[in-house]
């Protein structure tokens, strides 16, 4: 009787879904914006409902920035921006939200109780970017700009009832024009002191660019945000050369896939029974590098594994275009890391012909391991067909 040649087949496999290159930063839209006030230059990040301080946004990381829980009755305006004035021979700051036809003033982001004021005009309303420059000093005035498609209005006051005369209307500068072929390209506007200050996408990553007047091109002067600052961003994870997401479906053993090669269907082989050590959930080491240029001044809770793994989940979400993976994460409901060992198959027959395989789900944003999923079967040797859930993993 002859016996039967049972061939074993056994090996890691990296299946990849998504790999994107150099990504964009997200435009400025509702409830998230760039703006000035004080002797800071302020990001507000409605979406993960925090707001990052810093000294200035491009330059070394030499002080790290400054990261603080944004009051959700601040969040969500059309608009963001700063006035200036000089209080007892210091610089001091009003912060300002803009919600349709009124806006709200704030001395700080930490006590939400403002002042609420009509807008006056109604060029001043429902504008794509705000923004004020110079600093009030006994009687010289300061200046508000609104931009609204490819005009802006200057104002004295957002309750004076026209725009100043001169400035009702005027065009954007050629770089500022938002036609259909670089809409997405202005990230946000800002004014600090007298400059004028636009975040813009480019061929070589980020780049902030300035003028004095918006009547006039912007100088040829450039700098680009310092690491801390555009990592909190939106797209800033991947804004950077060789920056990327990717979502991969990996074996968790060396030991499988695992195929009984036999052409005779009757034949059974025991599968391996392996144990193995993986990790589930965000991945601490990694999300909290995201955060090594920040001081974070408030404890994020625990069921988001740290504001670097927050950071990293709605990037996830992000399309491809602002370098994520259109990929829901849910991130309220993330586990904090957690290691477990899982013992694989038990010595489960698999016939003649036939494969078994076990898979986790992969994300890595900069090469860097980021998110895990929990383990799942397959009767192949082919990872899931499905892109991997990274959401309710326990």
């Amino acid at each position: 009787m002859k016996k039967h040649l049972f061939v074993i087949f056994a090996c890691t496999l990296l299946a990849s879904f998504t790999a994107f290159g150099q990504s964009k930063l997200k435009p400025k839209y509702k409830g998230y914006d760039i703006f000035s006030a004080g002797s800071y230059v302020y990001v507000v990040r409605s979406d993960i409902g925090y707001f990052l301080r810093a000294r200035r946004l491009d330059g070394a990381s030499t002080t790290k920035s400054e990261i603080f829980p944004l009051n959700e009755a601040l969040s969500s305006g059309i608009g963001y921006f700063g006035l200036n004035r000089i209080s007892d021979g210091k610089l001091k700051g009003t912060r300002c939200v803009v919600r349709g036809t009124m806006y709200s003033t704030y001395r700080n982001f930490g006590r939400t109780k403002g002042q609420f004021k009509d807008i006056g005009s109604e060029e001043a309303q429902d504008g794509d970017h705000y923004f004020a420059v110079g600093v009030r000093k006994g009687n010289k005035p300061r200046r508000i700009y609104v931009i609204k498609g490819n005009k802006f209005y200057r104002f004295k006051s957002l309750k004076d009832k026209k725009p100043e005369k001169g400035f009702d209307g005027v065009a954007l500068p050629k770089e500022l024009q938002t036609d259909s072929t670089n809409k997405d390209e202005i990230v946000a506007i800002w004014g600090r002191s007298k400059f004028i200050y636009v975040l813009k996408n480019t061929e070589f990553g980020p780049l902030i660019y300035r003028t004095s007047d918006l009547r006039k091109p912007f100088s040829t002067v450039v700098s680009a945000p310092n690491d801390g600052v555009r990592k909190f961003l939106i797209g800033g994870l991947t804004a950077e050369q060789g920056g990327k997401t990717s979502v991969v479906w990996k074996s968790i053993s060396g030991a499988f896939p695992f195929c009984n090669t036999s052409s005779n269907q009757s034949s059974e082989v025991a599968a391996p029974k392996v144990s193995e050590t993986i990790t589930v959930g965000f991945v601490k080491g990694s999300t909290s590098s995201i955060e090594k240029n920040w001081s974070i001044t408030a404890t994020v809770g625990m069921e988001t594994g740290g504001l670097g793994a927050l950071v990293a989940s709605a990037h996830a979400e992000l399309s491809t275009t602002y370098g994520g993976a259109s990929v829901k994460t849910k991130s309220k409901e993330w586990s904090t890391q957690n290691t477990t060992t899982v013992n694989l198959d038990e010595g489960k027959l698999v016939k003649g012909g036939q494969c078994i395989g076990y898979w986790q789900g992969q994300m890595f944003i900069n090469n860097k391991l980021i998110m895990t999923t929990g383990i799942y079967f397959t009767d192949t040797k082919s990872p899931p067909e499905e892109e991997p859930a990274f959401f309710n993993v326990k």
